[in-house]
């Protein structure tokens, strides 16, 4: 509905239209705007909320409580898990990988006379324990200063990015499940055919406007922003096999 709402069209039914001159015009705006999000940093890992009591113009934004879509899936709502907003990387991932554990334990007792749904469960089970002994390797349990966070949409794509004819971005949309993460990664999937070519004006753009970026993308580590998605995708059975090869 939002889509409708704005001039032009999802980027994905204007791209093979769209000349190369106006596919990096299209990158470079869109690493304008998250060097320009990125400015505004957080202390915690959260969903960002007004301020209670106060007028939406002049309320206070600020984390509160994680409202991401892999916490109320599947009938995850109800699980008991460390409540957010959180302080480190390490609670967030920490309460995430329980929340996967106790929900496969629960699907254990519940199919136990369903022995293809219960080894699946079971499978799933076994690398969240794996993943969790990994997780204090990678992020440390203990930490001084509460995780600067900036604001990132999890799942930028050419489907809600809405270009005009001239490859103008008028809108973003889709951030209903959105919030705040410390790893700066590129936006995933946003370019298709031309990868390589764009993704160097990407980062190259990024440098430019965001002095950071080159220092945060090798401290990082590719280790570091592939580990949360392995948790995510640890629930899906067709990608266990891609999750233990982390």
């Amino acid at each position: 509905m939002l889509i409708e709402l704005k001039p032009g069209k999802p980027t994905w039914q204007a791209w093979r239209k769209m000349t190369m001159a106006a596919k990096i015009w299209m990158v470079e705006q869109m690493a304008d705007f998250q060097s320009q999000i990125f400015r505004h940093e957080f202390q915690s890992i959260g969903t960002l909320l007004l301020g209670e009591g106060e007028a939406p113009d002049t309320a206070a934004v600020k984390p509160g409580r994680v409202v991401m879509q892999h916490y109320f899936q599947d009938e995850r709502y109800d699980i008991d898990i460390l409540p957010s907003p959180y302080r480190s990387t390490y609670d967030w991932l920490h309460a995430y990988i329980s929340l996967l554990q106790q929900q496969q334990q629960k699907l254990i007792l519940e199919y136990a006379v369903y022995q293809e749904y219960k080894d699946d469960a079971t499978a799933t089970l076994s690398l969240a324990d794996n993943l969790a002994a990994l997780l204090p390797k990678i992020f440390p349990a203990m930490v001084a200063q509460p995780k600067q966070t900036v604001l990132l949409h999890s799942d930028l794509s050419l489907a809600n990015i809405v270009v005009d004819d001239d490859g103008k971005v008028t809108a973003v949309v889709d951030w209903e499940c959105c919030g705040l993460d410390g790893h700066r990664a590129p936006p995933k999937h946003l370019i298709h055919y031309e990868t390589t070519q764009l993704r160097k004006i990407y980062t190259a753009k990024m440098k430019e406007l965001w002095l950071q970026w080159e220092v945060e993308e090798v401290n990082d580590g590719f280790l570091r922003r592939d580990f949360p998605r392995a948790i995510q995708r640890c629930a899906v059975v067709r990608y266990l096999p891609s999750c233990d090869r982390l």
